[in-house]
């Protein structure tokens, strides 16, 4: 059965806990909440225990925090999640509002949130992926776990923050670097850095020559290697339209690419190309640029910088993605900005 509790607060005025604990099918369920009215605290403890009664309760502690970890738990492995989200969903559980009740979200809370993040420096389609994510898991608990969530607070929310520009779809990045900041980036990486235990420099040549993302490169096997077909295979490529992540692609490499595979010592027991952490040069890439003063180039970009010099040297589209294994042009279009002295000649 359920308790009320009056609690007084420093400035008088008085807060009403309600304690429920039933037992059923063996099982002490316990929920709880406080409110501002009394009768408002009778009317939700009867609902609760007519809910756990019939076998509708739901379990103490559905905030929004404990709702993306059930979704974490039960989605994850599943669904096959990327690195990317599984990250992003255990970053939401750390701010303000994982702490609030699903049931109880407003539209206000959601704004607030995207507020806090655009004033942390974040841009407009880094928050916006917050409400993507948060939507995602909401939906979810209202379809699948039965939590009476409105979900018109949130697309509310969303519609607001629109409006004024504080959350965006996420842009094409056309950011190539340019040759003095690559000359600037391979003098840095030459120098000796005691946190880095590897060549980045190599790395980097790799990652220009082959098109291969940070992830990608540290995942290369010796045994996809064909080094007489400058044909090697990937596990799992990022392909929002092939959810297989077991499944191995083959790709072309460049002469360049495949001569900086062979130039790689084997270790012994270890079947990684590159055993690397792919943290490891996501760091070191980003303490690079913020000491030289390179602003908004990322690792990724060296992808684009990739694919536009195959389009330079006069491959055609198929020929491309069969490097950069792009499914199609629409998505391929937007690296090709091409530098008209780089065209070869016909």
């Amino acid at each position: 059965m359920g308790t009320i509790v009056e609690r007084k607060r420093k400035d008088g005025s008085s807060a009403w806990r309600v304690q429920i604990a039933v037992r059923r099918e063996g099982h002490i369920v316990r929920d709880g909440r406080t409110f501002e009215e009394k009768n408002r605290a009778k009317a939700w403890m009867a609902q609760r225990e007519a809910e756990i009664a019939s076998g509708r309760w739901l379990p103490r502690g559905h905030t929004l925090g404990s709702i993306i970890q059930r979704y974490i738990d039960e989605y994850e492995e599943v669904s096959d999640w990327g690195r990317s989200q599984s990250a992003d969903f255990r970053r939401i559980q750390k701010y303000a509002i994982a702490n609030h009740d699903v049931e109880t979200l407003k539209s206000r809370h959601f704004v607030e949130h995207i507020m806090s993040r655009r004033k942390s420096g974040v841009g407009a389609s880094t928050a916006n992926i917050d409400l993507v994510w948060i939507r995602s898991a909401l939906k979810t608990a209202r379809a699948a776990w039965g939590y009476q969530i409105d979900l018109q607070e949130l697309e509310d929310a969303a519609v607001h923050c629109r409006k004024n520009r504080l959350i965006d779809k996420s842009g094409e990045r056309d950011r190539r670097p340019t040759p003095q900041e690559l000359e600037r980036l391979f003098e840095y990486f030459a120098r000796k850095d005691g946190r880095c235990t590897f060549d980045m420099n190599v790395i980097v040549n790799f990652a220009i020559e082959s098109s291969r993302r940070q992830s990608e490169i540290t995942r290369l096997m010796w045994e996809d290697y064909n080094p007489d077909t400058r044909v090697c295979k990937l596990l799992g490529p990022k392909d929002p339209e092939n959810r297989n992540k077991r499944k191995k692609i083959p790709f072309k490499l460049t002469p360049e690419a495949a001569a900086i595979i062979d130039a790689q010592s084997r270790i012994q027991g270890e079947a990684r190309i590159f055993p690397i952490n792919p943290s490891a040069i996501r760091g070191r890439w980003e303490r690079a640029c913020a000491k030289l003063q390179i602003e908004d180039l990322r690792f990724h970009d060296l992808r684009h910088e990739a694919t536009s010099r195959l389009f330079e040297r006069g491959y055609q589209i198929h020929e491309v993605a069969q490097f950069t294994l792009h499914k199609n042009w629409k998505t391929l279009q937007r690296y090709t900005q091409l530098r008209p002295e780089d065209l070869r000649d016909l």
